[in-house]
């Protein structure tokens, strides 16, 4: 199951705002994905394991630096990627459409078998530039439409391959001949290779909504550079 909620305009903020240097900010919506799995095989013949994860994409921002109208109009663009980050965990999904207060996962129950054996664990990573990068579009490249993207750092392999490898798992058995550390070894051996698989599930439910984890997508629309007896005084004007 994979449930999906796009934010509205960012809280007590339009989606274009003007900073202190009179600069036009734009920013993306928020994004929040829950994806609820369930492996097909059985943890060690007991049950099957259950992986709810979270990803949750902070508006990305792109602002205006410069505008060139020198030999060939130019513009230079500064962009940063959304926070992005995911977790392992369980929610309140009757609060997923709620962009005001923020998500508080609690460790995910992957496995309960008659309150013998249970299974428990939590994972989190994180994605994301601290600064703004520059990109620069040339005439032709604005006639082009061409869109340049910008990637945010720390996703260097699927999302959910990253949370399985970093999952802190509790396991409690009761009456049973299996240590901890069997169980917990078998756990990672099952979700491995089905880690890749819900990256695969995850990409195309992110394709659907029209984002990307980490990255930003910037097009300049048009540029304008009238003469100096223009009635805007000679000044650029940046359009979309």
């Amino acid at each position: 199951q994979a449930f999906v909620a796009i934010g509205e305009r960012p809280n007590r903020s339009p989606w274009m705002t003007v900073s202190s240097r009179a600069e036009p900010v734009i920013r993306t919506a928020q994004t929040r994905v829950y994806l609820k799995a369930r492996t097909a095989q059985k943890l060690s013949g007991l049950a099957q394991v259950d992986l709810p994860v979270l990803v949750e994409l902070a508006a990305s921002e792109a602002r205006l630096k410069t505008i060139d109208c020198g030999a060939g109009p130019s513009v230079v663009i500064e962009a940063r990627p959304g926070l992005a980050s995911a977790m392992v965990g369980t929610i309140d999904e009757g609060r997923l459409n709620d962009f005001k207060r923020p998500l508080a996962p609690s460790p995910a129950t992957l496995l309960s078998v008659l309150g013998i054996v249970r299974i428990t664990a939590a994972s989190k990573v994180e994605a994301a530039d601290p600064g703004f990068t520059p990109l620069t579009f040339s005439g032709a490249d604005i006639a082009a439409k061409r869109i340049r993207s910008v990637h945010a750092t720390g996703l260097t392999q699927g999302i959910v391959a990253s949370l399985v490898q970093r999952m802190q798992v509790d396991v409690h058995v009761l009456g049973l001949g299996l240590g901890l550390g069997d169980l917990a070894r078998a756990l990672g051996l099952l979700l491995t290779p089905v880690a890749p698989v819900l990256d695969g599930v995850l990409n195309t439910v992110l394709d659907l909504a029209g984002v990307r984890l980490g990255e930003a997508d910037v097009v300049v629309h048009d540029v304008t550079c009238p003469g100096p007896g223009a009635a805007s005084g000679g000044r650029p004007a940046l359009v979309g």
